[in-house]
């Protein structure tokens, strides 16, 4: 792979629900895949409201060395079992090349009864390349943020229709830092 697709894997998204992730190229086992018990040993440690919600904390690590999965934590809501929050790292000794680490979380909101919604997530990763015996590295950190959600209130056909997954509109770069806070 090119250093600017390592950069562009940043922009992906993660969804902790799908069976199987892929990052740069590899598929890892989602801590809360069909097949998950499989892969992880799983403890509860703590439970709380979280936002007026029970939830149980869950901590996660593979059962084994060299399986592409994730260690962390969740915390899982009581009623709907939906995921509260998630956090991991790539498992210790899951090799991919020129990734050092590689850290997401994710933080999901109930926005209706019973739907829940990612609002926030973030990712950072450690990425270094050697070339003719010289060391490079970076830093890449990702975070975005979600709100106002609409459900089922649909838009004409045109507006799902994009030649690219990210649109920014003109003014974008025209606007205050006082702006983005809100």
């Amino acid at each position: 792979l090119q250093f600017d697709q390592y950069l562009g894997e940043m922009y992906m998204d993660i969804n902790v629900y799908d069976n199987n992730i892929t990052i740069i190229n590899r598929s890892f086992i989602s801590p809360i895949s069909n097949i998950a018990r499989n892969y992880y040993q799983f403890l509860i440690t703590d439970s709380s409201y979280i936002d007026n919600q029970w939830c149980y904390k869950m901590s996660f690590r593979p059962k084994r060395t060299g399986d592409l999965t994730f260690e962390g934590e969740m915390w899982v809501h009581d009623t709907t079992y939906a995921i509260k929050s998630i956090k991991g790292t790539i498992a210790a000794d899951a090799n991919i090349n020129y990734i050092q680490d590689f850290y997401f979380e994710q933080n999901f909101d109930m926005v209706e009864k019973e739907v829940w919604m990612l609002t926030d997530e973030t990712m950072f990763a450690n990425i270094n390349v050697t070339q003719k015996s010289a060391l490079y590295g970076v830093f890449v950190r990702k975070y975005s943020s979600r709100k106002k959600f609409i459900i089922n209130k649909p838009h004409p056909d045109k507006f799902y229709i994009s030649n690219s997954t990210v649109e920014m509109a003109d003014s974008a770069k025209l606007r205050d830092e006082a702006y983005w806070i809100a």
